[in-house]
């Protein structure tokens, strides 16, 4: 696996106590053996259920597939923080969570 920045991110939200469902539809399997004690989701709908926020490391068609829609209808808190910048300025426009709750790698709003 290349260096990714999952799992330092993994680790200090861990290490503030934050319960965290891990998924990647093709480095599941390789996460596991750097941080078994992880929990994981088979799909992203899993992952996010009930989840107050969803960092976003990577661009796999599956994360890009999220909506406003889809976020709200499984997360109790749709925060969405796109580390990948995989998401165009707007693209959660009209959701219900405040205004600057999806935010870019650089902080913008999305």
């Amino acid at each position: 696996m290349r260096e990714t920045r999952a799992l330092p991110i993994w680790r200090a939200l861990r290490a503030k106590g934050a319960g965290v469902v891990c998924h990647d539809p093709m480095a599941m399997e390789t996460f596991r053996t750097l941080a078994p004690e992880a929990s994981f989701a088979k799909t992203v709908e899993e992952a996010l259920h009930d989840a107050d926020a969803c960092v976003l490391q990577t661009e796999w068609p599956e994360y890009r597939a999220l909506t406003p829609s889809r976020s709200e209808a499984w997360m109790r808190a749709p925060v969405v923080i796109d580390g990948r910048r995989s998401f165009e300025r707007g693209h959660f426009d009209g959701a219900r969570a405040l205004p600057g709750d999806r935010v870019g790698a650089d902080r913008r709003p999305l």
